[in-house]
């Protein structure tokens, strides 16, 4: 499972940042929110792909395609994904936005930096973006 892979990186990535691991099918690892823009961030175990979901406002799916790379080798790619996305998360180099009732998404800030679709409230981890 790609679970047994990523829990141990994540405890030696991000010590500080209040980890909770889990079991499927319930999230295998959780990180509480510093503020209500973003409560928390989940990462669910799908077998050959890892879901990472912030908050209920939007989710994003991370696996590996590529047929010529052993399997250890794609495992490897998608947790790597998975640990790139939350370090730039945490770093505030990825924008979240959304409300529970809509579509949601996240963009990250190097990439593109323009307002969220429809003037949907914006976070960055540590707070509300453009405030």
């Amino acid at each position: 499972m790609l679970s047994a892979l990523l829990a141990p990186i994540l405890r030696e990535r991000f010590p500080d940042r209040g980890l909770v691991v889990g079991e499927p099918p319930g999230a295998v690892a959780w990180f509480p929110g510093v503020h209500p823009g973003i409560r928390g961030v989940s990462v669910y175990d799908e077998g050959d792909e890892l879901t990472v979901a912030v908050d209920d406002v939007t989710h994003g799916h991370f696996a590996e395609y590529e047929d010529a790379l052993s399997v250890a080798d794609r495992e490897a790619r998608v947790v790597n994904a998975v640990v790139d996305f939350l370090h730039k998360l945490f770093a505030d180099r990825v924008a979240v936005w959304g409300r529970p009732d809509a579509a949601g998404g996240w963009y990250r800030i190097d990439l593109r930096d323009t307002d969220a679709p429809g003037g949907a409230p914006e976070s960055v981890w540590s707070g509300p973006r453009g405030v």
